[in-house]
């Protein structure tokens, strides 16, 4: 069977060259609702995968398989299961495609596309099937040419009592409110990585500073560190590098790590853009999970830019409308619900496009015993089981489409000081091409 994770290209081998324009073109209409995002899906699905792949007719497919990126893959897998179950349905797909079945439900963990955790199940009654001999059955006898047609089209019916997994995808699969959700969290997965799937040019690249790359991070790097602090760092290597997708490009980022004169270390980053926290030491980084620090950190840093560019374009991106910020907190604070923040403080705002984000500290408090609610929220003692019982100490943020809020603790530099960088930056998160980011 055929894995997402058959072959680790560092680049697009198969890639189709496309303009800029077309893309932003593309996406315009989808968000404006001219091109429904099946349609959109399927624009993509040719740019990605019918393009690059129709001259190869003469190369074995595995050979081309390996070369494909993983979200080339991805694409071609879930294009592959659309089309088949739009055909006949998902027992199509498994019956015709015994090879992509492992791929299919690997692709659908990457993409993460709406209800789609069902297919696991359905994969498991297929092993069964292979494992007892009945899909093998089931093949004979369809492959045998010289039985009716009708007595083949019925054993290829049986077949469907093996897999009641099937029945219940193919249930909702055709749905107008699963097409809608399924196919645009496909495409925002898509549009996610868009410059490791293909080529696009544009205008503005001729005219764009210089390429950053491994032979020249590390000068271009000292000479930031120089003017930023004023002294020439003792010590820079690169600790990570990747590459993601920023405005459809494919670019290359490098996280850097350094040492100043004074012995003050940390990591900053360089490539598509430069920054650093001249107050966060190497060891507040080492602070932050072990495992993706590296995703982590990269967010924080790309929310930054991010936050930085917005301001330049709209500089009223930060300033919160008071009413509405009053508001949502007299939601978040009515004596039904079951936690509740409390003495808390307004810290900062703000908003890209259709996204914006409330942040604020206090403490929360859990809200068991509705009868004995403070009738004063700003000065709620939390201390255990001698006063109202909740966490002290944190840091809270809702965003626009909820009246919910997410919580963490205030304690260290990056998470604290730095939240609003870590939000902007994990919710347009540069992903490189493994399913762990970096």
């Amino acid at each position: 069977m055929l894995s997402l994770k058959d072959g680790s290209p560092r680049k697009t081998v198969y890639v189709h060259k496309i303009s800029n324009n077309e893309v932003l073109e593309l996406q315009s209409e989808l968000k404006k609702g001219t091109k429904p995002p099946e349609d959109v899906f399927w624009q993509y699905h040719q740019w990605i995968i019918e393009k690059p792949l129709s001259t190869l007719a003469d190369k074995a497919f595995h050979t081309v398989w390996k070369k494909l990126t993983k979200p080339q893959k991805t694409i071609f897998i879930i294009g592959t299961f659309i089309s088949q179950t739009n055909n006949g349905g998902t027992w199509q797909f498994l019956f015709n495609c015994p090879d992509y079945a492992l791929a299919a439900a690997e692709a659908f963990h990457e993409a993460k596309p709406y209800s789609m955790h069902d297919y696991e199940n359905a994969l498991n009654e297929f092993a069964e099937m292979l494992k007892n001999g009945n899909y093998g059955q089931i093949m004979d006898i369809w492959n045998n040419q010289k039985l009716d047609w009708e007595i083949r089209w019925k054993a290829f019916k049986d077949g469907e009592r093996h897999l009641p997994s099937c029945k219940k995808i193919d249930s909702y699969f055709y749905t107008d409110t699963f097409k809608t959700k399924f196919y645009s969290e496909l495409n925002a997965y898509i549009a996610q990585r868009l410059g490791l799937m293909l080529e696009i040019e544009t205008e503005t690249k001729k005219s764009a500073k210089p390429l950053i790359d491994k032979k020249n991070a590390i000068p271009h790097f000292k000479e930031y560190l120089t003017n930023v602090f004023g002294t020439a760092p003792t010590a820079v290597s690169v600790y990570y590098n990747a590459k993601v997708t920023i405005d459809n490009r494919a670019e290359q980022l490098f996280l850097m790590q350094y040492a100043m004169p004074d012995g003050y270390e940390s990591i900053g980053i360089t490539g598509y853009f430069e920054n650093n926290f001249s107050d966060v030491p190497l060891s507040e980084i080492k602070t932050m999970y072990q495992k993706f620090h590296k995703q982590e950190l990269v967010n924080i840093y790309y929310g930054k830019y991010l936050v930085e560019q917005e301001l330049t374009k709209n500089p009223k991106a930060n300033q919160v409308n008071n009413e509405k910020w009053l508001e949502l907190l007299e939601k978040l604070q009515l004596p039904q619900n079951s936690q509740v923040p409390v003495n808390v403080k307004f810290r900062e705002y703000f908003k890209i496009g259709d996204n914006q984000w409330f942040i604020y500290e206090g403490d929360l408090l859990y809200n068991d015993n509705k009868e004995n609610f403070p009738q004063d929220l700003n000065n709620v003692e939390i201390k255990g089981k001698s006063g109202f019982c909740g966490e002290c100490g944190l840091l809270f943020s809702s965003g626009k489409s909820k009246d919910g809020f997410g919580r963490r603790s205030n304690k260290g530099i990056l998470t604290g000081k730095y939240m609003l960088f870590d939000l902007v930056g994990a919710k347009f998160k540069l992903l490189k091409d493994n399913p762990w980011g970096f």
